[in-house]
């Protein structure tokens, strides 16, 4: 591809021409500056290069040295890219990576438990209360089962399950 042609990216500061070379040498300095740090795609679109994402309407600011408020994003930032032969993805997730969009989906795709059915088995099930009776009092076994550190052990080892 031509590395001289240049694209025009109006801005409310004018009209600057933005080239290839300019986009890959923001996309270096994307990495090595701010990748670590910033989210690698904007809210609805990113930029693929080399199998990365990048946030468009940062890689311009950075190429230029225009800031991002003075110019728009979506397609008028995008024409740039298109028209510098860079591939633009729209995200469907607010700039997730494409693990967490399939991991997502896939998570939507699973059917909805039905709460009734759930409570309906909880409930069916026949309930026990485990414990085996070890409360001592004074090493041995209580028999009353009435005092006061014998109902404490109790009380801490009595779990239910069911069976």
């Amino acid at each position: 591809m031509n590395q001289t042609k240049s694209i025009p990216l109006k801005t409310t500061s004018g009209v600057f021409q933005v080239t290839r070379q300019q986009i890959i040498s923001a996309m270096k300095e994307f990495d090595l500056r701010f990748r670590s740090t910033e989210d690698d795609s904007g809210t609805l679109y990113a930029v693929m290069e080399n199998g990365k994402r990048y946030p468009p309407k940062r890689i311009l600011e950075l190429a230029t040295g225009v800031p991002r408020s003075k110019f728009y994003g979506g397609k008028p930032s995008n024409d740039v890219f298109y028209g510098l032969g860079f591939h633009i993805a729209e995200t469907e997730d607010g700039g997730a990576s494409p693990q967490e969009i399939s991991k997502e989906q896939a998570r939507r795709a699973e059917p909805v438990p039905d709460v009734n059915q759930l409570l309906k088995d909880l409930f069916a099930k026949s309930w026990v209360r485990l414990d085996d009776d070890v409360t001592t009092c004074n090493g041995r076994r209580c028999l009353l089962r009435r005092c006061k550190p014998c109902w404490r052990a109790k009380a801490a080892q009595t779990v239910y399950r069911w069976a």
